[in-house]
């Protein structure tokens, strides 16, 4: 594109380069504006008008997002105590509250195995409560208040026993954290174990459909039309991750577990694939008109293989973010015991159903163990 002479208006300059400089072009376009010495004046105008517009837009998506935070409700942190309640039946509790606080009212290495799926990092804030670690607003404040859970984890769990924690690595934008990028959130959780008295002792990786996860973010490391335009923007989709680490200590009683020598070379792969996206618990019963994030409850193909992998029948499995009680689900169906804790009453409601459910098919049909 060529131009002879350039006016005072940015908005008239803008427009004419957009027209050929638009969403869809896959090929660079040059700009050549002719301009005479008495108009040097006229260019530094239209350039502080365009330094000026890239800083409006920046502070417009910052003043959008805090907005919207504030119609969600999140940005002010309720501070009133919280709710507690406990819901009991066969085999199981279930208690609404603060699971620190529900932990250091337990018995102490009285845990055989805990499996959950935290809020990391506002990645899926449920509620404004600032006793919700979703509503950290720095990754280091999150893990922070996670060491909390960390060593209440440690203190309830028998020694030589495991914890199972999911994570995902978080993607950082350029409006919040001024680059596009990651945030390698599993390595921060893996040093928060270890630095709190827990033994890393090993993880599993859980595969993922990238074509699904670009439909569900909409992240342009993913998408076609980046594939064409610049390929240096595309990344591998973002896996999950499940944590595994050991209490120090003897283990008083092996673990036996029900599976035959081709289930181990399957399960012992370092990536599980097979594992269904939508594997999970019907959750819309369960959603609050105040969430402004999805409830994403673990795939329950994840949450057996650790039951069946590294506990007994009959012993006790622990989550201390229960949701609607997905853990307890797969530990009742899989002839275990459930302890869980779960901060919003909603999801308490709907995870203390699922139990009942639960509960009333392994009264009639037995241990659904496969």
């Amino acid at each position: 594109m060529v131009f002879l002479g350039i006016g005072d208006s940015y908005e008239q300059y803008y427009q004419a380069i957009r027209r050929c400089w638009r969403f869809g072009q896959t090929r660079p376009v040059e700009v050549f504006i002719v301009v005479s010495e008495a108009e040097r004046g006229v260019v530094a105008n239209v350039q502080r008008k365009e330094r000026d517009a890239a800083a409006l837009a920046t502070e417009l998506l910052v003043a959008v997002r805090d907005i919207e935070r504030e119609e969600v409700g999140v940005t002010e942190r309720k501070r009133e105590p919280g709710e507690r309640a406990v819901a009991t039946g066969e085999g199981w509790e279930y208690r609404l509250g603060d699971c620190v606080e529900a932990m250091a009212a337990m018995p102490e290495a009285a845990v055989d195995l805990s499996v959950y799926s935290p809020p990391f990092v506002a990645l899926y804030t449920y509620t404004n409560s600032e006793r919700d670690l979703g509503n950290s607003s720095t990754p280091d404040e999150f893990l922070v208040h996670f060491g909390y859970v960390a060593r209440g984890l440690l203190r309830v769990t028998k020694p030589g026993r495991l914890t199972c924690c999911h994570v995902a690595q978080v993607a950082t934008t350029k409006a919040k954290d001024g680059v596009i990028g990651l945030t390698d959130l599993r390595g921060a959780v893996v040093r928060r174990f270890v630095e709190d008295g827990w033994i890393y002792h090993g993880e599993v990786v859980i595969d993922k459909n990238p074509q699904a996860q670009a439909v569900r973010t909409k992240s342009k490391s993913l998408l076609f039309v980046q594939l064409r335009k610049d390929a240096s923007w595309l990344r591998p989709a973002l896996a999950d991750y499940i944590l595994v680490f050991r209490k120090p200590g003897e283990n008083a009683v092996p673990v036996k577990p029900d599976l035959s020598n081709e289930d181990w070379i399957e399960w012992a792969r370092p990536i599980w694939y097979g594992i269904r996206e939508s594997d999970t618990l019907n959750v819309r019963a369960a959603r609050g008109d105040d969430d402004d994030r999805h409830l994403c409850p673990l795939q329950l193909g994840v949450i057996e293989r650790c039951i069946r992998l590294w506990s007994n029948p009959g012993e006790i499995i622990l989550s201390p973010f229960g949701g609607i009680a997905s853990e307890g689900w797969e530990a009742l169906r899989l002839g275990r015991r459930y302890v869980g804790m779960e901060l919003k009453r909603e999801y308490w409601e709907a995870g203390a159903k699922n139990l009942v459910s639960m509960e009333q098919s392994v009264s009639r049909q037995g241990s659904l163990i496969p």
